[in-house]
């Protein structure tokens, strides 16, 4: 970590960053910058082990999951990280033996997320991390035969970055891949059963990279001023393999300061804000201070105001113009969060309500004869479509004709446009 000097607004004392925590010294800290190194040997005071997972303390490694099929394990952080600061993460990953053609599945997840600690995102294809609250980090995808899945031709596993959110629900969403492809391709990479070194790290403002076979992606923190947490899993389905995560060390801040919030967005069928959303947030803060060279913490405390965490029901608002969707949740009850519950966010999806298409014309005349010409965009002034735009009239289509030699056909299309005024003519000879 840098050193820098920064004043806390709570207290207005001002603190050095980047505290050594070899130090056998009290020091209190009153923002959120007290780093924190986790090693194998206080591993399992920083990380919970969930689901089918399981930790060998001999050895450091995680087992996510074992060769068996329709099973998710996880390990994940059990404070959020404060994102205005760097972290480094260095770890191994073992992502089993059957990487080709679909032979195992599904892969190994990193998600740093504005969920709640401890939150997972879907199984099997999601691997553990699709549909977490706007969330970033890296999959190592073994299973390559979903819809939305990159493909590289040979059948080959690969790595990529990614983003997510909550209206990415259930594993078969495509994944928002970002910064690159690497494919696993066996004949350049040795990594089928192999503890494969990786090393994760983020700048304090908003970028993060891989380094993972000599390749490093670099991809972008959304809303990095809130805490994150961390989930690392890994899921089976029909197809299986044994996946292991190693965190060898991982240095970074535990956040002091976490909003809470739950945002309900009003959106229309491709996601687009149609209404200005409903925001609740609660803001929590502890105090961080070294004794001996460990950290510790008070309680979380309630700093935004007193039941300022109670928040209340919120209907769904009806909006012009557009319809509500059946089928999903328009009534919110009132809840109670904590300093645990994350960013909760809703999208509440709308239907437009497609008016009827309107064509402005005019009367005309037509002198009939022989010669004569007519074409209907002659009636035209303007058109516009279900959507209120204005229509080129140049790209109005009209069906049938008009004879233009007597005036039989005159009062026919006068139902459609406005009246033809025809006169007969007579040529001299």
């Amino acid at each position: 970590m840098d050193l820098r000097e920064a004043t806390d607004s709570t207290t207005s004392n001002t603190v050095l960053l980047g505290a050594d925590l070899t130090q056998g010294t009290t020091q209190p800290v009153t923002n959120d910058n007290l780093s924190v190194t986790v090693t194998k040997d206080n591993f399992l005071q920083w990380f919970k082990i969930s689901g089918a997972a399981t930790y060998d303390t001999n050895t450091n490694t995680a087992i996510l999951t074992i060769d068996k099929d329709f099973i998710e394990g996880n390990i994940t952080l059990n404070t959020k990280i404060n994102a205005n600061d760097a972290f480094v993460l260095n770890g191994k990953i073992n992502l089993g033996n059957k990487l080709q053609n679909a032979q195992g599945g599904d892969g190994i997840g990193i998600a740093f997320h504005h969920g709640s600690v401890g939150q997972i995102g879907s199984v099997g294809g999601g691997i553990s991390v699709m549909g977490l609250p706007t969330s970033t980090g890296f999959i190592f995808d073994i299973w390559t035969d979903d819809g939305g899945d990159h493909r590289d031709g040979k059948g080959d596993s690969y790595v990529s970055g990614f983003h997510s959110d909550v209206d990415q629900t259930g594993q078969d969403s495509n994944f928002r891949y970002d910064g690159g492809f690497l494919d696993l391709d066996p004949a350049k990479y040795n990594v089928a059963g192999q503890d494969i070194p990786f090393t994760v790290t983020y700048d304090g403002n908003g970028h993060m990279g891989l380094n993972y076979l000599g390749q490093t992606f670099t991809i972008p923190v959304t809303d990095f001023q809130g805490p994150l947490a961390l989930s690392i899993g890994a899921s089976t389905g029909i197809a299986t393999n044994l996946q292991t995560v190693s965190v060898d060390s991982f240095t970074f801040d535990p956040a002091q300061n976490n909003t809470i919030s739950r945002t309900i967005n009003y959106v229309d069928k491709s996601g687009n804000k149609i209404a200005s959303p409903t925001v609740q947030s609660a803001i929590y803060r502890r105090q961080g201070t070294l004794v001996n060279g460990q950290p510790t913490y008070t309680d979380w405390q309630l700093a935004s105001g007193t039941n300022s965490n109670n928040f209340a029901s919120v209907t769904a608002p009806t909006i012009a113009g557009y319809t509500m969707e059946g089928n999903q949740t328009n009534y919110f009850s009132p809840i109670t969060v904590t300093n645990d519950s994350g960013q909760l966010v809703y999208n509440v999806v709308y239907d437009k309500i497609l008016g009827q298409t309107t064509l402005n014309v005019q009367d005309s005349t037509i002198v009939a004869g022989p010669t004569a010409q007519w074409s209907a965009s002659q009636k035209f002034l303007s058109a516009v479509d279900q959507n209120g735009s204005a229509v080129d009239l140049s790209k109005v289509q009209v069906s049938g004709s008009l004879k233009t030699t007597d005036c039989s056909y005159a009062n026919k299309v006068d139902r459609f446009y406005a009246p033809i005024h025809c006169i007969i003519t007579q040529e001299r000879k």
